[in-house]
């Protein structure tokens, strides 16, 4: 057998010769690029029409052995699994290392309605896969990389420097999977060999191979848990920035949210009857960061969901336009101040209401309501 990919056409006629339920026979990796060499695996993929038929053919046929230094992987799927792998790839960030069902050849198919329906797979991945809105709300949705911060640091604390290596790795894949998806592509390599690809994005963070390697070559736990962080702060603030880019101008209705802010300041002002130090403390917390919030876009519509993020900036546009905070009262246990504060906090948003031309109105009996209720 002169190359591997002779031998995976021949698997694939015997294959295709003794068992009539195959529908279609792909290789892919390095043998389908044309690029194998000495240490290549050869994998392939046999696809059935139902998950049943390959449990039979599983139940039969054992495809995973060695030719001379090479392992020999026939995986079986079916083409129903592949629509449930459709559904994945629609509404999960991870990507399951999908390269092996696009980027292949293909080299059996029972005829030509068996490979239309694998070409139309593709073409369905790979529209899911350049829809830029939809990944970035899927990353939003699934990137969480603080557990693997957590497991990194007990590795550290008990000199674990094999779980601890390996966190770094689940940390780096976790951040290349994110900017693959925000590139609005995939990775067609893996076990290590794919950072050569991520290199290449055109969005990445900022000295990203220089980064991995102090991961991969660092001695210095310390220093290897500052990078960490350095990169998922990026990772972070990228999402963020390319989640901004794909929401539609923001419209509030301004009226109602700030009549919501008074019905907080009403659950403030029960806390501190009651002495309630929990309610009084997170519902104002809430309340200042909202009201920092409409603030902000009060200033700026248009530049509003860049001018949210971090917190801090919405804090600042609270504190710039004199409202009272209310917190270290709370914290002090000051209930009688902070009733007082509320009543001032109270009368600066119907300032700002009147201000817009958008006063609420107040009735001090049942009577005056119907009038409210009365169009132009």
């Amino acid at each position: 057998m002169s190359s591997l990919l002779e031998l995976a056409e021949e698997i694939a006629s015997t294959l295709s010769k003794s068992i009539a339920e195959i529908e279609l026979i792909v290789v892919y990796g390095s043998v389908a690029r044309d690029s194998s060499s000495q240490y290549s695996d050869l994998d392939m993929i046999t696809l059935f029409d139902s998950e049943a038929d390959k449990e039979q053919f599983k139940s039969q046929v054992n495809l995973n052995f060695m030719f001379q230094e090479h392992p020999v992987d026939a995986w079986a799927s079916s083409f129903e699994k592949l629509e449930k792998t459709t559904t994945e790839i629609k509404s999960s960030m991870w990507l399951y290392q999908i390269s092996g069902l696009l980027d292949c050849k293909i080299l059996y198919s029972r005829g030509e309605k068996c490979t239309n329906r694998f070409t139309k797979f593709q073409q369905k991945i790979r529209k899911i896969i350049s829809d830029h809105k939809n990944n970035v709300a899927l990353i939003k949705k699934d990137y969480h990389p603080w557990s693997i911060f957590y497991h990194l640091k007990q590795s550290i604390k008990i000199n674990d420097r094999v779980s601890g290596r390996y966190g770094i790795w689940e940390l780096i894949f976790n951040i290349i999977t994110v900017y693959a998806r925000l590139n609005d592509t995939y990775l067609t390599k893996n076990w290590g060999s794919n950072m050569h690809e991520a290199f290449q994005f055109s969005k990445l963070p900022k000295h990203f191979p220089e980064k991995v390697e102090t991961l991969l070559v660092s001695q210095d736990w310390n220093q290897i848990l500052t990078v960490c962080e350095e990169l998922s702060e990026r990772t972070q603030k990228d999402i963020e920035n390319a989640y901004i880019e794909t929401l539609d101008p923001p419209v509030h209705d301004i009226k109602e949210e700030f009549l919501g802010f008074l019905e907080y300041l009403n659950k403030i002002r029960a806390a501190c009857k009651k002495q309630d130090l929990m309610t009084a403390s997170y519902a104002a917390s809430e309340l200042q960061l909202w009201i920092g919030d409409r603030l902000s876009y009060l200033d700026n519509p248009q530049k509003y969901f860049g001018e949210y993020l971090p917190f801090s900036k919405t804090q600042t546009h609270y504190f710039s336009k004199g409202f009272p905070d209310l917190l270290p009262l709370i914290c002090a246990l000051n209930w009688s101040e902070t009733l007082n504060k509320c009543d001032e906090l109270e009368q600066k948003i119907h300032l700002i209401l009147h201000q817009l031309g958008t006063p609420l109105n107040v009735a001090q009996n049942i009577g005056e309501i119907p009038y409210f209720f009365k169009t132009k």
